[in-house]
């Protein structure tokens, strides 16, 4: 009787374990345009600038990240072409889903400098009947 206890023990236990889950989702979009934003990257990092996990959006924009450990996060979403955004997420608590609906990216515009087009004339010009130096 004593194993089928411990053994309903280990089974559940690792049931509790395993649903010990965080869910964070939410939609990157373009902020001028509003449309949705494919193939972004979402970074989670704790308070010390390590990564945690990382995802893409997928074709719609949305994302979806799964978390094991509660705490004070910082979420970066980055995408070429557009400002880095940081949303700071504090006391995130097991077995909660957070839902941070749209996160608008604003474009970036970085100015170039001058593009110069120069020809070269070549050394030896190839006539009809001779080579000019």
């Amino acid at each position: 009787m004593i194993k089928f206890y411990v053994l309903c023990l280990l089974l559940f236990n690792g049931i509790f374990i395993y649903s010990q889950n965080i869910i964070i989702t939410g939609i990157l979009k373009d902020s001028l345009t509003k449309l949705d934003l494919p193939y972004c990257n979402i970074v989670i990092k704790n308070q010390k600038d390590s990564a945690i996990t990382g995802v893409l959006t997928n074709i719609s924009g949305e994302f979806k990240i799964n978390l094991k450990t509660p705490g004070n996060f910082k979420l970066i979403a980055t995408n070429i072409g557009y400002k880095e955004k940081i949303i700071s997420l504090n006391n995130i608590e097991i077995n909660k889903k957070y839902k941070l609906g749209s996160i608008t990216l604003e474009q970036k515009s970085i100015q170039l400098n001058d593009a110069v087009i120069e020809v070269n004339k070549n050394y030896i010009e190839k006539k009809f009947d001779r080579k000019v130096f």
